[in-house]
């Protein structure tokens, strides 16, 4: 079966791969062109096995839908260039926002961003809270460490009331904004979009 994959000139076309296992099987010698992927496993250890098989010309993604188990996920450069992301908790397990996602890590993310040639209305949005796990107070105070950490971090940065527009590399201004989640168990979002 493996030998429809040995001495290809190209990669194979994937519109988009899904995978839910942590270690995968791949053939000896599949080489992958891939526009979209959806990783319902530990992403972090998926993309490990996975990149090896990937050509270099799929990133960035067109589209990445990966469940967060970790925030070690955010460190992949190749991951979080893609041009849409989706970040989905898998279950209520997640009672720390610091394991899913930290002030620090936003900034890591904020980083990349300002430094990536995003195109403008490129946007990326992360449900934060569970209303068992955190009240009002512990939110707001989250919230207000994020500010702080931009205000900080970026010196040309302009703050408002739950917002911050912070200049990119490129000529646009990255805006990050905490906004209503419209439900009960993601009653906040914070919000990251590029702006003319």
């Amino acid at each position: 079966m493996h030998r429809i994959f040995e001495n290809r000139r190209h990669p194979v076309a994937v519109k988009l791969l899904i995978t839910n296992v942590e270690i995968l099987r791949l053939t000896p010698g599949l080489w992958m062109q891939i526009e979209e992927m959806n990783i319902f496993a530990e992403a972090d250890r998926v993309f490990s096995e996975m990149a090896p098989y990937i050509e270099e010309s799929s990133y960035p993604l067109e589209k990445l839908h990966v469940f967060v188990y970790d925030s070690v996920i955010f460190k992949h450069l190749k991951l979080t260039s893609a041009k849409h992301i989706v970040f989905d908790r898998l279950d209520d397990d997640f009672d720390e926002v610091d394991g899913i996602l930290s002030v620090d890590d936003f900034m890591i993310l904020i980083k990349r961003w300002i430094s990536s040639e995003k195109q403008e209305g490129a946007s990326f949005s992360f449900a934060l809270f569970s209303p068992e796990t955190y009240d009002e107070i512990e939110m707001d105070e989250f919230h207000k460490n994020v500010f702080k950490k931009i205000k900080k971090t970026f010196k040309k940065s302009i703050s408002g009331h739950r917002y911050a527009q912070i200049p990119t590399n490129h000529g646009t201004m990255l805006k990050v904004s905490v906004e209503p989640g419209g439900e009960e168990e993601n009653p906040w979002n914070i919000v990251m979009q590029i702006l003319s």
